[in-house]
């Protein structure tokens, strides 16, 4: 086990630096000299802790991957507003209670998936169709709203068929990063307030976020977080902790699940999950793994927790030139992973996500980048 155990430091040290996702660090893994369950043993821990790492990064520096990119729009907010302690009690307490919640509905989840994804598998792409379509219209501005959608599909069209080791940094770095950094620059962080206890809030919206997780392993392309949340909030009134609870248990409960469909469906729509099933029999055990990935999740969740009041002070120090450092820190890794054309598409993604802002555009219209081409993938154009 110390394979895991190695791993799992990995993924809390990796989910508090920006742009190095799980995805590509698996691909490195996969190099090495390891045995075969040593490698899915790391990748499994490194998982388990960077799912939790990489929201307190999203919440107090504004640096998203695909999974927590709209959980900073809240996150943010409350950080600005001296609450970010309690944004990160929300995530950690919806975390743990959705891991446990998770493990107990595992072994029904065996029979479930088969059964459900051969009755819905015909008409996912209309489904996504429609939820895309609903989201547009519900906007502030149904007008501004499909130019920024369609921009941003074009942008993330582009960015998936460019070669990139990780399309995904530029994308969601440029629009969603860097301008909340940039807006940082302007406005001091102020101190954070101690925590308030809003648990018995959030469990609604947990158990919510477990269904969609549940959902969201059996839909091809569109099995991230932050798109499921997307469609959300185009039919549910999501306030800010009851975003932050949702989105998190919907990160969690996918990965979770997805163990199950790994062995029932032959389908992995998680990428590590995707990885460590090269290198295990997966389907021999699968409440094994999952449990694995649990007990990583719970042991991030406590040591965040306790270390909660030291990543704030860092948060306060100075933060322009934390914003300043993050964004250099950004186009520099960009540039190491994706080369000149992550560069490229990371400027027209930080314009992109700036005029979002500008037009008053909910940014969650900037999902359009991941919705577009898995709409192109699903109804088989432009291939």
């Amino acid at each position: 086990m110390l394979d895991y155990l190695i791993g799992w430091i990995l993924g809390l040290i990796t989910g508090l630096l920006p742009g190095l996702h799980p995805n590509t660090l698996a691909a490195v893994i996969a190099q090495t000299d390891l045995s075969n369950e040593g490698k899915a043993l790391l990748i499994i821990g490194m998982a388990s802790a960077n799912i939790i790492a990489s929201f307190i990064l999203a919440i107090f520096f504004g640096v998203p991957d695909e999974n927590t990119v709209l959980s900073i729009l809240p996150g943010q907010r409350m950080t600005l507003a001296g609450k970010g302690l309690t944004a990160m009690r929300i995530v950690i307490f919806s975390a743990a209670l959705t891991s446990i919640l998770c493990i107990l509905l595992f072994i029904p989840s065996l029979d479930l998936f088969p059964l459900i994804y051969e009755n819905i598998k015909g008409y996912i792409k209309y489904i996504v169709l429609f939820l895309a379509l609903f989201m547009i219209i519900r906007s502030k501005n149904p007008f501004y709203a499909f130019v920024v959608f369609l921009a941003a599909g074009c942008l993330g069209y582009y960015s998936f068929h460019a070669d990139l080791n990780d399309p995904f940094l530029p994308l969601f770095s440029g629009m969603f990063a860097i301008a909340s950094l940039l807006t940082i620059t302007k406005s001091r962080i102020p101190k954070q307030k101690k925590e308030e206890m809003l648990e018995l809030e959030t469990v609604p919206w947990i158990i919510c976020g477990i269904v969609l997780g549940f959902l969201a392993v059996m839909l091809p392309g569109i099995s991230s977080a932050a798109q499921i949340a997307s469609f959300a909030a185009a039919f549910i009134f999501l306030e800010t902790i009851s975003y932050l609870a949702l989105i998190t248990s919907i990160s969690v409960s996918q990965v979770v699940f997805s163990f199950s469909t790994i062995a029932t469906i032959n389908k992995a729509r998680v990428g590590t999950t995707a990885w460590a099933g090269q290198f295990a029999n997966i389907a021999q055990d699968p409440l094994f793994f999952a449990l694995l990935f649990v007990f990583g999740v719970l042991a991030a969740s406590f040591l965040l927790y306790l270390l909660r009041y030291k990543i704030t002070k860092i948060v306060v120090l100075n933060s322009e030139k934390i914003a300043f450092l993050l964004i250099a820190y950004l186009f520099f890794i960009c540039f190491l992973i994706d080369g000149l054309n992550g560069i490229l598409i990371m400027g027209l993604s930080s314009i992109l996500g700036w005029l979002t802002i500008r037009l008053n555009v909910e940014r969650t219209q900037l999902m359009g980048a991941i919705i577009i081409p898995t709409l192109l993938l699903l109804f088989k154009i432009f291939l």
